[in-house]
Parts: structure tokens; sequence; C-alpha cells
């Protein structure tokens, strides 16, 4: 009768258990239960909009990128950290829940069998002994069955689905930066050759206009040539004239020093062309260093952002392991409880067949085989504190290493971040450079065009002393036509003078013979 409302009792609690760890289940694991659940997974929601949009977030030159890079890290940072917090409460908790329920289910078989040996007189002694504790843990062992195998086959399966999309998602960003960054530097190559192609093509602008120049000034050198041979040839014809030639001469002079200047400002001009020439391939070396040290920037960013994801996966490891240590501590303190509950049941035990001995002696082998077995069962939980102390020991050491390996990791990365602000610093002096070397450039063009109206200038000048030069020969030829004139004139009178001293020779010689 007795053992019939034992098992009655036993199946009545069964199906209680079953109930409340359905409940139980559902509380812990359901959004619509669990406030806890849906507060995280809205917090979760949030942080991952943030980051977002922190990551879409762009800027329109490159010190302004690598500033924003600066100033919204560490806040992409925290995010990532309490992100990564909130995952790790929410796989803890699924871990526990999944844990409390294999918990159950293997204290439930160890229950049915621990009642089917059990006997009449041990569950008497036990109830005598015990009193309402024996009863609690009887009740704390469940059996969750099928319901609990269904349960962890549906979690592994949900394990796997979470870890493929995971996956997927980290492939997408990895794939979405890439195209980020192949877009940005192609756009930066787009802008670079424009400028080069621009500069090219000035340069070619000034080249041809140098050309032009220099063949209008040989085309004066040879006019001037000619104008001076041809003044030559009026000084030697007329020598009566000279203190006009010799005013002529200085004016030709000052014509020929004016041509000099301008061959001097001509060459000046070539010089400055040359040097323009040379800014510009040294402009082209500097962006094309610019680009290079741009991307070097760019790996090590990428080598950076490596090392922080390693630095994560190292604290989070290191978390998991600290986590374990304190589990692995706490059971430890159960086995120790459990062993100090067991020697006080044998205690009770000894002074139970102390007792017993003097009253009941049917019992004392009963009594003694539960000594023993108890006694086999201190022993087996020695052995697992043994067990759980290496264990905690090797747990201890791997941790150890790992924290040498976060702090190398570390140190990297610092190494990192300082070559990192270095290389931003040259880039930011370099786009200094390049806007200074803008600057002079448009000052080379402006040079440029008032040499080329300086020019316009000079042949214009040199123009009009052709045309004086031109009438200067005019006002020699015409000096040259009356001097001929008075000549002949001279000639004629002394011709005449002549034949009249001649016919007056002749007059006094006929008058002397006569």
């Amino acid at each position: 009768m007795a053992s019939s409302t034992a098992q009655s009792k036993k199946q009545f609690k069964r199906s209680m258990t079953k109930k409340s760890h359905s409940w139980w289940w559902d509380s812990h694991n359901s959004p619509k239960n669990s406030k806890w659940l849906a507060e995280n997974l809205e917090k979760m929601d949030d942080r991952v909009n943030h980051m977002l949009k922190l990551i879409e977030e762009d800027a329109d030159s490159f010190a302004k990128k690598a500033q924003m890079y600066f100033q919204k890290r560490p806040e992409l940072i925290q995010l990532v950290e309490e992100f990564y917090r909130m995952y790790r409460a929410l796989a803890e908790r699924y871990d526990q829940a999944s844990g409390e329920l294999q918990k159950n289910h293997t204290s439930e078989i160890q229950s049915q069998s621990s009642l089917e040996l059990s006997s009449p007189t041990k569950e008497k002694l036990s109830r005598r002994q015990s009193g309402n504790k024996e009863e609690e843990d009887s009740s704390s062992l469940t059996d969750s069955g099928s319901d609990s195998d269904h349960s962890s086959a549906n979690d592994e399966d949900a394990d796997e689905a979470l870890i493929r999309r995971m996956a997927e998602l980290e492939l997408e960003l990895q794939e979405t930066k890439q195209k980020l960054l192949l877009q940005q530097e192609s756009d930066n190559n787009v802008d670079l050759l424009q400028k080069i192609a621009v500069y090219e093509g000035e340069l070619k602008e000034a080249n041809e206009k140098m050309r032009m120049n220099e063949e209008e000034i040989a085309n004066l050198k040879n006019q001037l040539q000619s104008c001076m041979s041809f003044d030559k040839e009026a000084h030697l014809g007329a020598e009566e004239k000279s203190l006009d030639l010799d005013k002529e001469d200085t004016k030709e002079d000052a014509a020929a020093t004016k041509v000099l200047a301008l061959e001097e400002e001509l060459s000046f001009v070539k010089e400055k062309l040359q040097h323009f020439e040379k800014e510009t391939y040294s402009l082209k070396i500097e962006l094309e260093h610019g680009k290079d040290t741009e991307e070097k920037l760019k790996s090590l960013q990428h080598e950076l952002e490596l090392a922080q994801k390693d630095t994560d996966t190292y604290l989070n490891r290191l978390n998991v392991e600290k986590k374990e240590v304190l589990k692995l501590q706490e059971r430890l303190a159960m086995v120790k409880t459990s062993l100090q509950d067991r020697d006080n049941e044998i205690r009770a035990l000894k002074t139970a067949v102390s007792d017993a001995e003097q009253k009941i002696f049917p019992e004392k082998a009963q009594i003694k085989g539960e000594m023993s077995k108890m006694l086999e069962e201190r022993s087996q939980l020695g052995e697992q504190l043994r067990e759980l102390e290496s264990h905690i020991r090797l747990i201890t050491e791997e941790k150890s290493e790992t924290e040498e390996k976060l702090r190398g990791e570390v140190e990297k990365i610092s190494l990192m971040r300082d070559e990192s602000n270095v290389l931003s610093e040259e880039i930011e002096k370099r786009e200094e450079k390049i806007k200074e070397m803008e600057k002079h450039m448009e000052e080379l063009h402006m040079e440029q065009v008032r040499l080329r109206r300086r020019s316009s200038e000079l042949t214009e000048e040199v123009e009009r002393t052709r045309v004086a030069a031109s009438e200067m020969a005019e006002q020699k030829r015409e000096a040259i036509r009356q001097l001929c004139m008075s000549l002949d004139h001279y000639r004629d009178g002394y011709d005449r003078l002549w034949r009249v001293v001649a016919g007056h020779k002749g007059k006094r010689v006929v008058v002397l013979a006569t």
C-alpha cells in the first residue's frame, strides 16, 4: 500500500515537473513572455542601427575622412563591445536554459535508477534521518524525456542556422567594404588623371606659344640685320654727312640694345618655362607618391581592423574562459557542499547504526550496504573534485597564455595606430604642399600671361623701331641725292670757271705775242 502511494506521488510529481519545465522554457526563451529578452533584443537593434549609421557616414576629402575615422572609431568600438556583451548575455541565457534542461534530464535518470534499487525500509530510514530535505531532493529530480531530446535537437538546428547566417552577413560586409574601397580608389585615380591631363595641356599650350614668340623674334632679328646692312652701305656713300650718320648709328645701337634686351627676356621666359616643366614633373611624382601613401594607409587600416578583430576574439575567449572558471569554481563549491552533506549523512547513518544495532538487528546489513554506497559515492566525488581542480589549472594556464597573446596584439595595434597617425599627418602635409604647388602653378600661369603680354609689347616696339629705321634710311637716301646734286652743281661751276680762266689765259698770250 505504501509503495503504491509512493509511486502515485512520483508520477504526479513527474507530470508537474514536466509542466513547470515547459512553462520555464517558454518564459526564458520567448520575447513575448520574457521582458528581459525583449529589452535586450530592442537594445541590440538600436546598437546595430547606430553602428550602420556611423559606418555609412562619408566625407568630401581624405583629411576629413581620416578625422572622422579617428573621431568615430572609439564610439564604434564602444558600440561593438556593448553589442558583444548583449550577445554574450543572450548566449549565456540560452546555455543556462539548455544546461538546466540537460541537468534535469540526467538527474531524473539517476533518480529513477536510485528509486528502483531502494526498498521501503530505506525510504523509512531516509525519511526519518533527513526529513523534509529528502522530499525536496526527490521533487527536484524530473524527467524531460522525449521533449528534452526534441528541444535539444531543435536548439542545435537553430544554432547551426544562426552560425550560417552570421557567416553570410560577415561575407556580405567584407564584399561591401571591398566595393567601397575599390570605388574610392577609382575616384581618386580619375581625379589625379584629370589633373595631370589639364597640366599637360597647359604645358603644351605654353610650349606652342613660346615657339611662336621665338619665330617672331627671329623674323625681327633678320629684318634688323637687313636694315643694319643697308645703313652701312649708305654710310659708306655719304662721308660728308658723318655727324648725321653718327647720330643715326647711335639710334641703331639703341635698337640693337633693345633687341638684345628682348633676347634676354626671351631666355628668361625659357628658363621660367623649363622651371615650370620641372615643377609639373615633380608635382606628378608627388601625386603618385601620395597615391602610394594613401594605398599604404588603407592597407595599414585594414591590418589594424584585422588586429582589432583578433583582439576582440581573444577578449571573447578570455571572457568565456573566465566564465568557465567561475562555473567550475561554483561546481567545485557545490561538490564540496555535497561532500559535507554526504559526511553529515554518513555520520548520521553511523549514529543511526549504533542506535539500530541495539534495537533492530535485521536492518544492520542493509545500513552497512548503504554506508558502503555512501563511501563509494564520496570517493567518486573526490575523484571528480580532483579532475575539476586539474581542469581549473589547465584553464588558468590557457588564460595566462591568452593574456600574453592579448598584450602582444595590443602592443602591435598601438604601433600600427602610431604608424597610421604618422602617415595621416604626412598625407595632410603632402596635401598642403600640393595646394601650395597648385597656387604656385597659378602664379606661374599669371607670370606667363604677363610675359606673353610683354612679348607682344616688345614686338610692337620692334615694329616701331623698324619703321623708324626705314624712315632714317629714306632720309639718308634723300641726303645722298642732295649731296650728289650739290657735287654736280659744284663740278659745273668748276668747269665754267676753268673755261673762263683758260680763255682769259689765251687772250693774254695773244696780246703778249702781238
